[in-house]
């Protein structure tokens, strides 16, 4: 993708998707109808399907690099096969306990993140009644269509807006500003480096540090851009926002991925919703 058209294609997701939340009129008594398909919510999820895809794309040379050595292992295999072939139930039990210990890594991410939103979300609801005495009008489905209609909604609204706030403003941001490299906060060992760097050449180390800055002022502005995003629901309802999506971030960023962050948004989703019946 050429920067020319990189660039058209994050400002339209800016003006379509980004800044038209932001400006919604606020208030308490603003309605959300979860009964029936609506138009806007299945545009979303296209949008984020096809960023989904493009992440995909961008990450793929970093898949392809890992793959260079796969001739070797292949070739070993080959070797090894006649061996295995005489008991192929001894490769079975690692393979079980590999995907049991990585739903049980996905599952515990899924918890935790879904239990830090869970929290803000009481603390904000027990804040609205008081503070604020009302909330957003929400229409309940009646039917089994209405219900399908509204998981959804909810989980269209989750793999938006995490696809969105949690990887594309991010990665596009940084992306904007250093087209070579950008991306997840710096491990221990390269801190060390950049340290290291400091010391020996000031001007490195000006650079290193200005970096470092973009990086958290580019994740404040997409957490401050996904509160605004909520706007209409009322000004705690922003706050919430706010720090549900820094807990939802911090997640993706451990996880290294989507996944785990769109199951607890959708999770809290629908708590949310029960929390108004």
């Amino acid at each position: 993708m050429t920067k020319k058209i990189f660039l058209l294609q994050f400002s339209l997701i800016l003006l379509i998707f980004v800044f038209p939340p932001i400006f919604v009129k606020n208030g308490q008594n603003a309605a959300l109808d979860l009964s029936k398909f609506n138009f806007f919510v299945l545009v979303n999820f296209c949008a984020a399907l096809l960023l989904l895809a493009q992440k995909r794309m961008a990450e793929g040379p970093r898949s392809a690099a890992g793959t260079e050595a796969s001739p070797r292992s292949a070739a070993q295999e080959t070797e090894a096969r006649p061996k295995m072939a005489a008991d192929p139930k001894i490769f079975e039990r690692p393979k079980r306990a590999a995907s049991l210990l990585r739903a049980a890594v996905f599952a515990s991410r899924v918890l935790v993140c879904y239990g830090s939103l869970l929290l803000l979300g009481i603390f904000f609801y027990v804040a609205q009644k008081f503070l604020e005495g009302g909330s957003a009008q929400v229409t309940l489905p009646q039917n089994f269509t209405g219900a399908l209609a509204c998981a959804f909604t909810l989980f269209a609204a989750a793999l938006f807006e995490e696809t969105v706030y949690r990887w594309h403003l991010p990665w596009a941001l940084k992306k904007i500003a250093n087209p070579k490299g950008g991306g997840e906060p710096e491990t221990a060992a390269s801190q060390r480096g950049g340290a290291a760097q400091t010391a020996a050449n000031p001007k490195t180390g000006a650079e290193t540090w200005k970096a470092r800055a973009f990086f958290w002022g580019t994740e404040a502005a997409c957490a401050v851009l996904f509160a605004l995003a909520h706007r209409w629901q009322g000004a705690l309802a922003v706050l919430n926002a706010f720090f549900a999506g820094i807990a939802l971030r911090v997640c993706a960023v451990k996880a290294k991925g989507l996944a785990p962050g769109i199951a607890a948004h959708f999770l809290y989703n629908a708590s949310a919703l029960l929390f108004s019946l």
